[in-house]
């Protein structure tokens, strides 16, 4: 799991986007490893893994809801929503 502080002079906006990109690559981590592993867990380890990971994503758009504009938020907010 990605652990993201905002950096020092790093605008909201950018700690979104940053946040927003790690917490998408580690969903698809996730779902990557265990199609390449073929283990008998199967795919619904993964897929919680992948799950929670979006889910971290929608809930740091919510907090910087503010930050981000209605527009951007709520456009964000449904693609994560989308990919869940």
């Amino acid at each position: 799991m990605p652990g993201f502080e905002i950096k020092r002079r790093e605008t909201v906006a950018d700690f979104v986007r940053r946040a927003g990109r790690g917490h998408a690559k580690a969903a698809l981590a996730a779902l990557d490893e265990a199609a390449c592993r073929g283990d008998d867990a199967g795919p619904r380890p993964a897929a919680r893994r992948a799950d929670r990971e979006l889910a971290r994503l929608e809930a740091v758009i919510a907090l910087w809801r503010g930050a981000l504009g209605p527009t951007v938020a709520r456009r964000e907010a449904g693609t994560a929503r989308r990919a869940r």
